[in-house]
C-alpha cells in the first residue's frame, strides 16, 4: 500500500512538473544557418481540465526561456476530454519561435474533435501541418496526421517539394513505422505518444508495443 501511494505521488508530481532535456542531433547536409541552432519538441501537453492554464504558463516560460530557433510540437497539445478550449489561445500566443511554430495532429486531438482543436491553433502562431511539409532555409519540416487520420510514412514520397537527399525532420505523433520512414529519406523523426509508460513497469509494455522506439535518441 506504501509503494502505491509513494507511485502516486511521484506520478502526479512528475505530471505537473515537467523537465527540459538537451538533446545534440547531427543531421547530414545539414545547412550552415542550421549549425548550432536551437529546435524544442513539446509534445502530449493534454491542455484541458487536468493541466490547465498555469500548467501552460510554465511550459511556455520553460520554453521561451531557451530562446529556440524552432518549436515543434508533437501531438496530443490538448486532451481528448476537454471540448472548451479557447481560454488557451492567449497563452499559446505567447511563444516565441525566431523560424516558426509548427503542430501535427495527436489522437487526442482526433478524441476531441477536429473542428475544435484546429479553430483555437487558427487563432495562433502555430501552423499546423497535415501530410505536408515546408521549407525552413533549407530545412524540409514534414508533418503527417495521426494513425487515428491513417497518417502514412508512404505519403512522404509524394509530397510536393520532398527530396530525400535534403535535411529532413519528420513530425508524427506516433512512433511506428521506424524502418518505412528511414528507407524513405527521413533525417530525423519526432514523435511522442508513449509517455515512456507513464509510471513503472508500464514503460516495459511501451518499450514492447513499439519495438524499444519508446524514449529517447536512437542513431542508425
Amino acid at each position: 500500500l506504501l509503494l502505491a501511494i509513494t507511485f502516486s505521488v511521484y506520478g502526479v508530481w512528475n505530471a505537473f512538473h515537467p523537465i527540459v532535456k538537451e538533446v545534440e542531433v547531427t543531421i547530414k547536409n545539414l545547412p550552415g544557418q542550421w549549425q548550432g541552432k536551437n529546435i524544442v519538441q513539446l509534445s502530449d501537453l493534454h491542455l484541458g481540465y487536468i493541466h490547465g492554464i498555469d500548467f501552460l504558463e510554465g511550459v511556455i516560460n520553460q520554453v521561451n526561456a531557451l530562446n529556440p530557433d524552432l518549436i515543434l510540437i508533437t501531438g496530443d497539445l490538448f486532451d481528448g476530454m476537454d471540448g472548451v478550449l479557447n481560454s488557451f489561445i492567449p497563452s499559446l500566443k505567447k511563444l516565441q519561435a525566431k523560424d516558426g511554430i509548427f503542430f501535427v495532429i495527436g489522437n487526442h486531438e482526433v478524441y476531441l474533435g477536429l473542428e475544435g482543436s484546429l479553430s483555437v491553433l487558427k487563432q495562433t502562431d502555430i501552423k499546423v501541418l497535415r501530410n505536408e511539409l515546408v521549407n525552413v532555409d533549407g530545412l524540409q519540416i514534414v508533418g503527417l496526421d495521426d494513425l487515428a487520420l491513417e497518417g502514412n510514412p508512404k505519403l512522404i514520397k509524394e509530397m510536393a517539394g520532398f527530396d530525400k537527399n535534403k535535411p529532413s525532420i519528420l513530425m508524427y505523433h506516433t512512433p511506428v513505422n521506424i524502418d518505412i520512414i528511414k528507407d524513405g529519406g527521413i533525417s530525423l523523426q519526432l514523435s511522442g505518444h508513449t509517455h515512456s509508460g507513464q509510471l513503472f513497469p508500464l514503460g516495459f509494455i511501451t518499450h514492447l508495443a513499439h519495438k524499444g522506439y519508446d524514449y529517447g535518441l536512437f542513431k542508425d
